[in-house]
């Protein structure tokens, strides 16, 4: 795939990870990326922190705020470039840090959302690693990362709004995931230059019969779920659990929900992490399958 970036960067990396389609609209068509009220916050925040000017209509009082309680390091906006060999010859990668030390042994991310960010996530973040796969990369030290997070809120009448909590998370990181990262960017880069996307175009009257057709189901659930809802109402108020009909019966059912000791819960949350380990250093194996999903185009 032809690509219209001559430098590779994380932005590329999630999302071909997360979707090749959008990949390639974005990076080989072309198309314009969507701007949303999560990212305008997050670059509303990154620069004042930079420039001290506010973007865009904002009267968020918190701003100044949260600004001062987050961490600074010596360059922000700090650039790292390096490259690496792939199929395509010689990449160059490039990184754009919220703020970086002088000595490059220390760098930080700095996120907003209203969803809290965790020891557990900041740990999984692949984009912490990537940028300490880069500062290795060209300064042959590992570093330390701290991500901070400036929770927002989501109110009635303005829209995205800063709560004031700022959290700080630690990250270390070894030599293993940076090799691992390393490795992991060529095979990306060497993915994208090997695809090729290819779209088949649909029969409008299928479309449009599979669109109707949704509707129909959607409407015969509301009003399914309207008859089951009357009719439980009915046997709960006599207080039976069968209820006959000439062509079918309702009925009742009961079923137990287990609540299990803090032991238990424990062990499910170990053996979630041992999956997460072994998915990551590649123990674990995995078989991919193929389904299709109808996605209505917006107008």
């Amino acid at each position: 795939m032809k690509v219209n970036r001559e430098h590779f960067s994380w932005s590329q990396y999630d999302l071909w990870h997360r979707s090749k389609r959008e990949y390639w609209k974005r990076y080989s068509v072309g198309s314009e990326q969507k701007s949303n009220r999560f990212f305008d916050k997050g670059k509303e925040l990154a620069t004042f922190i930079e420039t001290g000017e506010i973007i865009g209509r904002s009267d968020d009082g918190m701003l100044k705020l949260v600004v001062e309680q987050m961490p600074k390091l010596e360059i922000p906006e700090a650039e790292i470039r390096f490259h690496l060999y792939t199929n395509v010859g010689n990449s160059e990668v490039l990184c754009y840090l919220d703020s970086m030390s002088s000595g490059a042994d220390k760098f930080l991310e700095y996120k907003t959302g209203k969803i809290p960010w965790t020891q557990e996530k900041v740990d999984e973040a692949e984009q912490l690693v990537f940028y300490a796969t880069a500062i290795y990369d060209k300064y042959g030290i590992i570093p330390n990362a701290q991500l901070v997070w400036v929770e927002t809120m989501d109110t009635e009448n303005d829209g995205l709004l800063y709560t004031g909590v700022v959290k700080t998370f630690n990250r270390d990181f070894t030599m293993r995931e940076l090799q691992e990262m390393y490795s992991k960017i060529q095979n990306t880069i060497n993915e994208i230059a090997e695809f090729e996307y290819e779209e088949l175009e649909i029969d409008n009257d299928d479309v449009n019969r599979y669109i109707y057709l949704q509707k129909v189901i959607e409407e015969a659930e509301l009003e399914l779920s309207a008859i089951k809802m009357k009719v439980q109402s009915e046997l709960m108020e006599k207080d039976v659990k069968f209820g006959k009909g000439l062509r079918g019966n309702f009925i009742i059912t009961e079923r137990k929900t287990w609540n299990y000791t803090e032991v238990v819960e424990e062990l499910k949350k170990d053996i979630a992490k041992q999956q997460k380990l072994e998915q990551k250093n590649g123990t674990a194996t995995f078989s991919v399958g193929q389904s299709i999903m109808f996605k209505a185009v917006k107008n």
